[in-house]
């Protein structure tokens, strides 16, 4: 393995796991948890739908429903029926919830806004390109292997 890809490998890692310890360390719930109820917060007062929140966080509906699950139980969620439509379920955000919510938009937004000021416009700016660059390129080999096209 050349040195390039296995700096890559290392760093993409390392970056994985000060993701996790960040979470773990200032919020009491998993990342996987952390990112459903930041999304809700994210929707305002309308709510979304497990298939709203499967997409945005490109995971399957079964894992959503899972975590929806267990944050229900928590307390922090709750499923409600539309209004307009009432065969579609949205869910909600609880008063609690609302809460744990805002403390995890306040950690990622403290993290990322030091790091804007770390590394500054410009190389924010690259870091930005570079990562959206990453990002494609791994989404697009994980399709191509789903499709069976690797």
């Amino acid at each position: 393995m050349d040195q390039e890809t296995e700096k890559l490998i290392q760093l993409f890692i390392r970056l994985h796991r000060k993701q996790l310890e960040t979470n773990i360390r200032s919020v009491d719930h998993k990342t996987s948890e952390s990112r459903v109820l930041y999304l809700l917060k994210k929707s305002n007062s309308r709510g979304l739908k497990v298939s709203d929140l499967s997409v945005a966080l490109r995971v399957t509906s079964p894992f959503v429903t899972q975590q929806v699950n267990l944050l229900e139980e928590k307390g922090l969620i709750q499923r409600q029926r539309d209004a307009k439509d009432g065969r579609v379920v949205r869910i909600h955000l609880t008063e609690e919830g609302w809460v744990a919510a805002e403390e995890i938009e306040q950690n990622i937004y403290s993290i990322f806004s030091g790091l804007t000021a770390y590394l500054g416009k410009e190389d924010s700016d690259k870091l930005a390109e570079l990562l959206t660059k990453a990002l494609n390129y791994i989404e697009e080999q994980f399709m191509d292997k789903m499709r069976g096209k690797a």
